[in-house]
């Protein structure tokens, strides 16, 4: 990471971006200024005026930033992309921009949390019905021992409108067998936060899960019963 700024430019650029000033963010670009160029200072350290923007939920600044080729997911040291400051801070209309400008719903940041993940911990119920729409993957994990899914992000802070949305995209893609045991780990968290009513919405869920799949399981059993009676009739009398 660059201790300075390579010309007079980018640094406009992003004190541009850091109070939001789109005159002085065309200004800066007009003059010269790398639309890649990353903070070297203070509390946006590493971030470019994409991810500021988007963290700022300033949608004409990221649009200035998309128009002016930015690349979309530069990342700051921690492996965050504009995306992932969008999914957690910004409005709809930022995320779909970013998304419209082919910004990656998958990426996973050095911890590997993902724009769905973050979207989820902060009750972003839109956000996380356009990633999911763009083709997030609800069933990525974070690193470490816990190995988190959206899911449990929501879970964790208590976010049920979120979790409905997930819950949902669970059933829809028929993915029970991959994250029955994350919502089972989500169902423990919030237990653990004392929140009753996520809990009992992710209880509710899995009893119902347990029902169908139990009741499934058993006319499955009666088809192959079936299958193998037929089976043996049709093979005739024995001499």
């Amino acid at each position: 990471m660059d201790a300075f700024y390579k010309n007079a430019w980018d640094e406009e650029l992003i004190n541009a971006a850091i109070i939001s000033d789109s005159s002085a963010l065309y200004a800066a670009l007009e003059g010269g200024a790398d639309p890649d160029a990353k903070c070297c200072e203070g509390t946006h350290k590493g971030k470019t005026g994409l991810m500021i923007m988007a963290g700022q939920d300033f949608d004409t600044g990221v649009s200035i930033f998309v128009t002016n080729n930015a690349t979309i997911d530069l990342t700051d040291k921690f492996g965050n992309t504009a995306l992932i400051f969008g999914a957690a801070n910004a409005f709809p209309g930022i995320i779909r921009s970013l998304l419209e400008a082919k910004a990656d719903p998958n990426h996973q940041n050095a911890t590997g949390y993902t724009p769905l993940m973050h979207a989820a911990m902060y009750g972003k119920v839109e956000n996380c019905r356009l990633l999911l729409d763009a083709g997030a993957d609800i069933t990525l994990t974070s690193m470490g021992a816990e190995g988190k899914t959206a899911i449990e992000c929501a879970a964790g802070m208590g976010k049920r409108d979120v979790l409905t949305v997930l819950l949902k995209e669970v059933d829809d893609r028929n993915l029970h067998k991959e994250m029955v045991p994350h919502i089972e780990k989500a169902l423990e968290l919030a237990q653990k936060e004392k929140n009753k009513r996520v809990e009992t919405q992710l209880y509710l869920w899995l009893e119902s899960y347990q029902i169908t799949h139990i009741r499934v399981e058993q006319q499955r059993e009666n088809n192959r019963k079936q299958q193998r009676l037929r089976n043996y009739l049709g093979r005739g009398p024995h001499k």
